[in-house]
């Protein structure tokens, strides 16, 4: 069950009639097992307070003929975990499951929340290194017991150097995970990479090769083999990221030898290599410690269910909405939410909007004179030319149609809610295809490519419609030898785009909202910036919890800014946060508003460390200011 992944956000809680369930663990391969925690504080209604753990051969019998019991985990702190250390647990012995009973909760309640993070190594497979099967930090704990030594992130590398996790007998990546993208499509292309098949040959330039991975690993060292193989570039996501996005290896830097050597291990779930186009045969081989958990089994009862009702009328009467289906059970308690309901899209007829006198006089200030044009709608005979069709009052356009006002200041969208208008831009933008070359002669300006729907506040609201990517791009003349003019972003503006957000607490019911996201207006040529770095601005005392609180000293507001060179002209990369911290800062909070008492308080506020040049998302382009 994936759900007991330490990296698990709400984790597995068991029914009301399992207040002392029982898991086991079974291992892939058999490891000495460095520690055994179920921590309380990566999800939010962590309540175990105590276990005890049996563990077993690889011949099935007991290592622990009496199970051994966990520390306890004190109600009032959960970040003190039930845990079992190495001094608790039978040194030198290869295990091949493990048995844990929960014995008590924090509240007295059914176990909720729970994840495992279990710590240990395989047998070595070589004299010079040993290979972990790992959760987050695996690696670097277990060395301590095998090596007898201080565990460095240089030992821990090496350690997860050794095993090609890309194999078939460690399951750790499905076919259908190994995907090439070209030209804006993807398509799944399976084994072919593995080091005993044909290999991979990009279809056309700017062609990636991505790789999803079941469970987060350790990556210690790659290995790229091919046939005209001249650079290549690495990006990850990382399995810390609560809501993933690819970040570029060492600021995109390009890699010419066919191997990389990571001198600490690199935490992720997927990784995405973009090679030169003229290569083939590429083949891959991915050194890594992998996820320890194997496969988990409970002593809760089987979730019987009903057969699935009908859908249910869709949600709205035109345009896209979405329909549910439910099914019941006997047994609810122990059966988890997704499992009762079902959701699926659904589209009735086509909305439509009508343009009429009252939208001219919003949009021109005026009544319409014998002229009633409204604007233009584009369309594409190819990637390059484009047509106009003129608009005026009184016709009637179909949902998902933009126009651009004759004026070029405003662009109107169809919505299922009626006609949507965006703030005044008054600028001529530039819509490229993603295949569309930037050359010397393209003028610097706003560049749109990648409709898709914008994801807002960690992802719990979704655009109904979709909306192209932005960037600034093309050449700027500098105005003499000493100084780079770049082409940046000028101005922005902020668009009101209606958002389907899930309410608190649900997994299935949305509601509508209205939030403004910030767009690029206009681009310009600008000196060009430093590299990208942490910029400190507006020195002030900081002010929390709805300005009760004051710090004592004047804190330094922070971003990330800085020059960012694209890898291709379809690609974006912007200056984004990498790293954060937690820094103490002593606080004056009112605690008597009436007589002014105030009370000293520290405070663990969340600063910036560091800053690199990563593939830009609708997340950063949201947040650009």
């Amino acid at each position: 069950n994936i759900k007991f992944q330490p990296t698990s956000q709400q984790g597995v809680s068991f029914g009301e009639n399992d207040r002392t369930p029982t898991i086991t663990v079974n291992f892939g391969k058999p490891a000495e097992v460095q520690s055994v925690t179920l921590p309380r504080d990566r999800t939010p209604n962590g309540n175990v307070a105590q276990f005890e753990v049996t563990f077993y051969s690889p011949h099935g019998h007991k290592i622990n003929h009496k199970p051994i019991l966990s520390s306890s985990s004190p109600n009032e702190n959960k970040k003190k975990p039930a845990e079992l250390d190495s001094s608790q647990i039978p040194s030198n012995t290869r295990v091949s499951r493990v048995v844990i009973t929960i014995v008590s909760t924090t509240n007295g309640e059914s176990p909720k929340g729970v994840v495992l993070d279990i710590q240990a190594c395989t047998e070595a497979t070589t004299e010079l290194s040993t290979s972990h099967l790992s959760s987050t930090d695996l690696a670097t704990k277990a060395t301590d017991e095998v090596a007898n030594e201080t565990t460095t992130a240089a030992s821990a590398a090496l350690r997860c150097q050794t095993e090609n996790i890309l194999v078939e007998e460690f399951g750790i990546v499905d076919a259908e995970a190994i995907i090439e993208t070209a030209k804006g499509e993807t398509k799944v292309i399976g084994y072919i990479i593995r080091s005993n098949n044909t290999g991979w040959t990009p279809p056309s330039a700017f062609s990636s090769l991505s790789i999803g991975f079941r469970y987060p690993v350790q990556i210690g060292r790659i290995l790229v083999t091919a046939n005209n193989l001249k650079q290549w570039r690495l990006y990850y996501q990382s399995a810390s990221e609560v809501f993933p996005y690819w970040i570029a290896f060492n600021n995109s830097m390009v890699l010419t030898n066919n191997e990389i050597i990571f001198s600490r291990t690199l935490n992720a779930t997927k990784i995405r290599l973009t090679p030169n186009s003229d290569l083939e045969n590429l083949r891959l081989e991915v050194f890594a410690c992998v996820s320890f958990l194997t496969e988990t089994t409970t002593t809760n009862r089987p979730c019987v269910l009903t057969e699935w009702s009908d859908w249910g009328a869709c949600s709205r009467t035109c345009g896209i909405g979405y329909q549910i289906r439910t099914r019941k059970t006997n047994s609810s308690d122990i059966c988890d939410d997704e499992q009762l309901i079902e959701h699926q899209s659904c589209m009735g007829r086509r909305c439509q909007c009508s343009i009429d006198e009252a939208f001219y006089k919003r949009v021109f200030h005026k009544e319409p004179s014998d002229n009633t044009e409204i604007g233009y709608i584009f369309t594409y005979s190819n990637s390059t030319n484009a047509s106009k069709n003129i608009i005026y009052v009184n016709d009637t356009i179909d949902q998902g149609t933009v126009i651009r006002t004759k004026d070029y200041c405003y662009i109107v969208y169809c919505t299922a809610e009626g006609l949507k208008l965006s703030n005044n831009q008054c600028v001529t933008t530039t819509i490229m295809s993603s295949t569309t070359p930037i050359t010397n002669n393209t003028q610097c300006a706003m560049q749109q490519f990648s409709n898709a729907p914008i994801k807002v506040n960690t992802g719990r609201c979704i655009s109904r419609q979709s909306f192209p990517q932005e960037h600034c791009g093309g050449y700027c003349k500098s105005d003499s030898d000493y100084e780079c003019k770049c082409c940046s972003i000028g101005t922005t503006y902020l668009q009101s785009v209606l958002f389907d957000c899930l309410v608190d607490g649900s997994k299935s019911v949305t509601e509508e909202k209205m939030i403004d996201v910030r767009r690029i207006q206009s681009c310009s040529c600008n000196e060009c910036h430093d590299d990208c770095t942490i910029r400190q601005y507006e020195s002030s005392p900081l002010r929390i919890n709805s300005n009760r609180c004051v710090s004592r000293e004047n804190v330094p507001r922070e971003r990330c800014g800085g020059h960012c060179e694209s890898d291709s002209d379809d690609q974006c990369t912007c200056c984004s946060i990498t790293k954060t911290y937690l820094q103490p800062i002593i606080f004056d909070c009112l605690v008597n508003e009436a007589q002014n008492v105030t009370e000293q308080r520290t405070v663990e506020i969340r600063r910036i460390k560091e800053c690199s040049c990563n593939i830009c998302s609708n997340r950063s382009l949201n947040n650009g200011k």
